[in-house]
């Protein structure tokens, strides 16, 4: 299987998981993209301490997911990934990511994506948005 295709198929399997209805606030998220964008680091630290139940001063931006107190594995950063999408009204597509992070497996994106790419990530998705 190919690392796009496993890419997709985590991210349709957390969809279906953490989300419901696909489009249920898609509105909310229009309102929400204006007033975060100009919080967008906060914003990322503070999903990525929600999902790995973390204490944000306990996260080191620079550190890969998988490196941080409580380490996160792969449906983590999907998981994390839909809630900063979610929070900041933007969609971070997995290219981006992808090649924000060298073009990992999915498996090993957790030990090379770091809280500071997230970041940098989202502002670029903000900009676009």
């Amino acid at each position: 299987m190919s690392k796009a295709v496993s890419w997709c198929s985590s991210i349709v399997v957390a969809l279906i998981l953490l989300s419901g209805s696909p489009n249920a606030k898609s509105n909310e998220k229009v309102e929400k993209s204006a007033d975060h964008c100009n919080e967008i680091d906060n914003v990322v630290i503070n999903e990525v301490s929600k999902i790995l139940g973390v204490k944000v001063e306990e996260l080191k931006v620079s550190l890969p997911i998988a490196d941080q107190k409580i380490a996160g594995d792969e449906l983590d950063v999907v998981e994390i990934v839909m809630s900063i999408e979610e929070a900041l009204g933007i969609e971070m597509s997995d290219d981006k990511i992808d090649a924000k992070a060298g073009n990992p497996s999915l498996s090993m994106l957790p030990r090379r994506l770091t809280i500071k790419m997230l970041q940098e990530i989202a502002k670029d998705s903000c900009k676009s948005a």
